[in-house]
């Protein structure tokens, strides 16, 4: 795996979980007694568990050279700015976007207390850090958990990637006991449904900081499992792909199963780089790529797209139209996709070339 070369299965794959995420919150399909299908929709959250575990393999794959010999804030900083490019311009207008809804009421969204100091915390992403407030866009939250764990990425990498075999096995193991801790442990939230056990977004006491941690963990060991000789065996082996795909499926379908489909998520990342298997080759088809390629955008519009289905609801019901809540949700799905490509391509891509014009220097250009 070349540094800094796009995985186009990893891509197609950030683009399927975007779409369960979007599916799972825009169609009404609760009160079928748990049976495997709602079960299914219900384990979305996963979804985000990925989205870390993605990440960590991705930023070791594009940024791990910058630490390999030693830590500099030359290119701690370079790192940082690349980022910050990548997330920040679409965060920043949504952002914006979300606190103008609530302050106004445009949508079913309540109005914030405290708005001056919550969009303030919004906007340095620091919001989901220790409960200091609610995130103004919702899906934020992560962004904001995601961007704590990019200020530890230095020594994040150095103890999975560049010590022994050792310190990968122990940096594993914690993050394997947190995510226990999280699922079972005291504080765990697994009473609160019958399905639900990793399930832990709200900021209190940090443990959506634990989660991201965690998640991200095991995805920067994951990438160093890939880059090793058993890693490449294990990778390209169309059996255990398959095994894989079929084992997920499945335990998505089973309730309280949380731990070891992210494990095994991990394991399919792994096998998904390769893009030898069916799996993979179907992440790597055109729809799968376009989904992936907005899937960021997705993420974090289809809240603020789905908090209009409300005022859509009501205007159905004031024409008399039967099944308002349906209507809300199938308007949502049609323009959710348009407008997200649309930001793609006039927020996302301008705003990361701009200010990564910004931030280049001589740093950068020594990194590069």
């Amino acid at each position: 795996m070349q540094t800094g070369k796009d995985i186009p299965a990893l891509t197609g794959l950030r683009g399927v979980a975007a779409t369960y995420v979007v599916f799972y919150h825009y169609v009404p399909l609760y009160g079928l007694n748990l049976n495997p299908v709602e079960v299914f929709l219900g384990h979305v959250y996963l979804a985000v568990d990925l989205f870390f575990l993605l990440s960590g393999f991705v930023m070791a794959h594009n940024y791990r050279h910058l630490f390999e010999e030693k830590l500099t804030f030359s290119y701690y900083f370079v790192f940082l700015g690349r980022r910050i490019a990548r997330i920040y311009p679409l965060y920043f207008v949504l952002t914006m976007i979300a606190f103008l809804m609530h302050a106004y009421s445009l949508s079913d969204f309540q109005p914030v207390p405290s708005a001056g100091a919550t969009l303030l915390y919004n906007l340095f992403m620091v919001q989901n850090w220790w409960g200091n407030a609610a995130s103004l866009d919702i899906p934020g939250w992560s962004l904001s958990t995601e961007w704590a764990v990019y200020l530890m990425f230095p020594v994040l990498v150095s103890l999975t990637l560049f010590r022994g075999k050792v310190s990968a096995i122990i940096m594993a193991s914690v993050a394997i006991f947190i995510l226990m801790e999280l699922c079972f442990g005291p504080g765990s939230v697994h009473m609160a449904s019958p399905w639900e056990l990793l399930n832990v977004w709200r900021p209190r006491l940090g443990l959506s900081l634990c989660r991201c941690f965690a998640d991200f963990t095991l995805g920067l060991v994951c990438y160093r499992i890939a880059t090793a000789e058993m890693g490449k065996v294990i990778g390209r082996s169309r059996s255990v792909s398959w095994w894989l795909t079929i084992l997920i499926l499945i335990l998505l379908c089973v309730k309280r199963t949380d731990l070891p489909i992210v494990l095994l998520l991990a394991g399919f990342i792994l096998t998904s780089t390769f893009g030898i298997s069916l799996p993979s080759r179907l992440l790597i088809s055109k729809p799968a790529q376009f989904c992936g390629r907005i899937s960021y955008s997705l993420y974090l519009t289809h809240e603020l797209v789905g908090g209009l289905t409300g005022a859509v609801h009501r205007f159905a019901n004031v024409l008399g139209l039967p099944h308002g809540q349906t209507i809300g949700a199938i308007c949502a799905m049609v323009v959710t996709f348009p407008i997200s490509f649309l930001l793609y391509k006039i927020v996302e891509v301008p705003g990361r070339k701009y200010l990564r014009r910004v931030f280049e220097g001589k740093p950068l250009a020594m990194a590069t």
